[in-house]
């Protein structure tokens, strides 16, 4: 799998976040759970939205990147991991920050993009689809 890490697909063995993430080390971030079924992302603008007031509420709205980008990034993991349907799950932290309870007002966060193949078909469907673009061999 690829994952989609600061503006770049990178492999799984290779995707990192600094332990010194305020994400990771003080929970200070947001995340959406989405999916896609068809290569198109379910109700994207209501999770940009949300995604919109969660960094508002934390203070860092503006180091959010702009949804256009978000959701070139979602499409970008869709296509380097070759799925049509997925789990995504968008997360941005604060990013790197001094070690302080504080959050520094200045953000470049971190923007993690994960992806794996969704099952299609609900209660009654077949369960062993792997959610990979039916064009593959």
């Amino acid at each position: 799998m690829q994952f989609h890490v600061d503006g770049e697909l990178v492999a799984e063995e290779n995707a990192t976040v600094s332990v010194r993430d305020r994400g990771f080390a003080y929970g200070d971030g947001l995340f959406e759970t989405l999916r896609a079924y068809g290569g198109t992302v379910f109700a994207w603008e209501r999770h940009a939205d949300r995604l919109e007031r969660g960094a508002e509420r934390l203070g860092m709205a503006d180091a959010l990147p702009p949804r256009e980008d978000l959701r070139e990034r979602l499409f970008e993991t869709l296509s380097g991991n070759d799925l049509d349907d997925a789990y995504l799950k968008l997360t941005v932290s604060r990013g790197v920050q001094p070690g302080k309870l504080t959050p520094d007002p200045e953000v470049d966060p971190t923007v993690v993009v994960q992806a794996r193949p969704l099952a299609r078909g609900g209660r009654e469907g077949d369960r062993s689809t792997t959610g990979r673009r039916s064009s593959r061999a």
